[in-house]
């Protein structure tokens, strides 16, 4: 891969996005890490300032709308795990990488990911009460009930 990489036939495009992986798949290992050790060689304190950056940097993902959910037959498939730290692009860069079309998030910090949403019927915004933290007026679903977004290529975990 390394050869390949710096070879003049990939593209600059290709690079970028090889970068972007990597970049996300160590980002899911030190999410993973911390999920178990409460932080990751005593820096828990720079990964949340990393995951919990200031609300006008992020880049905005539309709502598609709040939609119920079963714990016994999810209306998303895919569990990607409750994470205290959790934010959209989060769950939108996860869903990503495992090709899903959609992603919801509920209660504030559980991420799910799919090809397809809507099963168990579209409810007003009203049961979809949790809000991002981090994301001043943003919906991050409620109990049973997900908020569900596109998922979108291109969005940063964070604006530098």
């Amino acid at each position: 891969l390394t050869r390949e990489f710096h070879s003049k036939e990939m593209t600059r495009g290709r690079r970028l996005r090889i970068i972007e992986i990597c970049r996300l798949v160590l980002l899911a290992i030190v999410l993973l890490l911390s999920q178990f050790t409460g932080n990751v060689l005593g820096c828990s304190s720079a990964i949340k300032k990393k995951l919990d950056p200031d609300p006008v940097t992020v880049h905005s993902i539309p709502a598609l709308g709040c939609y119920s959910d079963s714990e016994k037959k999810r209306d998303l498939p895919d569990y990607v795990g409750r994470y205290q730290h959790m934010r959209k692009h989060l769950c939108n860069s996860f869903c990503l990488l495992r090709g899903a079309k959609y992603f919801g998030m509920q209660d504030t910090d559980a991420c799910f990911c799919g090809n397809s949403y809507g099963r168990l019927g579209r409810v007003t915004e009203v049961y979809c009460p949790a809000k991002c933290p981090g994301e001043i007026g943003e919906s991050c679903g409620g109990k049973t009930y997900n908020s569900i977004y596109e998922v979108t290529e291109g969005v940063p975990l964070v604006k530098y």
